[in-house]
């Protein structure tokens, strides 16, 4: 049973979020649209991370940003070079695809997800040595920066304790909030801790 409340959300009767549905007007006015949300488990905490520094300076503050759990990001000093990377558990393995996303604001800089450019999410191993380029794809969705890594098969590498990196490169103030990381080739919608799987199934 499906248990419908205001607001256009319909939970599982276990509690679990389900779905959403709102009015739309395409195609065409009265068609109820809805968004079906995967069962999905963020590896990453925001509060569990570390920095390195090569050149220039960062200060990082918690704080709250449009009401989620963020942190304040100041980087000065001349042709910065510094690092944000959020700590995980996980081993990148021979075949292995993880996703990683973070939703980044400034008022000070354009953010455009490119290398070396303004900021960019990046995989790197517990030492915070970069992996291979060819191994990440990256996308950005309005202020969420995208990039899934794929550790080819046949590579015969593994790095233990990989990190979800955040480089910077330009001076100014950043908002970095909703950071995730998947086992998926690809990104969900933000969830801190799991998202169960839900009672219907959707046969492909």
């Amino acid at each position: 049973a499906l248990i419908k409340e205001p607001y256009g959300l319909v939970y599982n009767t276990d509690g679990s979020l389900c779905t959403t549905y709102r009015d739309d007007d395409i195609p065409f006015q009265g068609v109820k649209s809805f968004a079906v949300e995967e069962a999905t488990e963020n590896l990453i905490d925001i509060y569990n991370y570390a920095t390195q520094i090569s050149r220039g300076n960062m200060t990082i503050e918690q704080t709250d940003y449009k009401g989620q759990k963020a942190l304040k990001v100041t980087v000065t000093g001349d042709d910065p070079h510094t690092r944000l990377g959020f700590n995980t558990n996980q081993t990148l393995t021979p075949g292995s695809v993880f996703t990683g996303s973070v939703y980044v604001e400034s008022y000070d800089v354009k953010i455009t997800n490119t290398m070396g450019k303004d900021c960019n999410i990046y995989f790197t191993n517990s030492g915070f040595g970069g992996l291979d380029r060819p191994w990440h794809t990256w996308a950005i969705m309005n202020n969420r920066l995208v990039t899934k890594i794929e550790n080819p098969v046949g590579s015969g590498l593994s790095y233990s304790n990989i990190k979800m990196c955040i480089f910077f490169f330009q001076t100014g103030i950043y908002y970095v909030y909703n950071p995730q990381l998947e086992n998926k080739p690809f990104a969900t919608s933000f969830v801190d801790g799991s998202r169960p799987t839900g009672i219907i199934a959707f046969p492909f």
